[in-house]
């Protein structure tokens, strides 16, 4: 078999024609890649897009939240600066939280306006640094100075709950907050 034709293997002519159209796939080729990478970044970039909107929105929506907490909360937050309301500020928001049932931050309240009172007409010097006991020290002696400790006390029993608190209590601080800063209608 020495005939056979083998010498197909020997030829100079390339089996491909290498020509126009092998260009033309080459070049279709090239596109068909490039636009998959394109796709592929125009992908990536929409979902980085979607991403950042998104974590826009839910910080927008987080502060929102917070702002609301904020706005609510600003009564009780006011709790925390006795001089950052007068005395019938503090009162107002007594009688508010005793008819919400919030009988204890109303005691509280109450107990801030004697002491915001009691400030402004400087019987008191009002610290944050000083406890509720020196401001009783600072009171001159007389009426007045005995029903400030009691209402001291009341409130000290009161706020850190050795002692329940309803409506009674609340009406019983009220009742010394007249007396203290002598006005008929302080806390009602």
């Amino acid at each position: 078999m020495p005939d056979r034709d083998d010498h197909f293997l020997e030829r100079s002519e390339p089996i491909v024609e290498t020509g126009a159209l092998a260009g033309f796939f080459k070049v279709l080729m090239y596109a068909v890649i490039g636009l998959a990478a394109g796709a592929l970044l125009f992908a990536i970039l929409l979902a980085v897009v979607r991403w950042a909107r998104n974590h826009e929105k839910k910080e927008k929506k987080e502060k929102k939240k917070d702002e609301k907490k904020q706005d609510e909360a600003k009564p009780e937050a006011a709790a925390e600066a006795v001089l950052a309301l007068a005395p019938e500020g503090w009162e107002e928001l007594a009688a508010r939280l005793a008819a919400e049932g919030k009988h204890r931050d109303a005691v509280r309240a109450v107990y801030h306006a004697v002491l915001s009172g009691l400030h402004r007409r400087q019987e008191i010097d009002y610290r944050v640094t000083l406890s509720n006991w020196d401001y009783v020290a600072m009171m001159p002696q007389g009426v007045r100075r005995g029903a400030f400790a009691e209402a001291t006390r009341s409130f000290d029993l009161v706020w850190y709950g050795l002692r329940s608190c309803g409506e009674a209590e609340y009406g019983a601080s009220a009742k010394l907050a007249r007396e203290i800063l002598g006005s008929g209608d302080a806390a009602a």
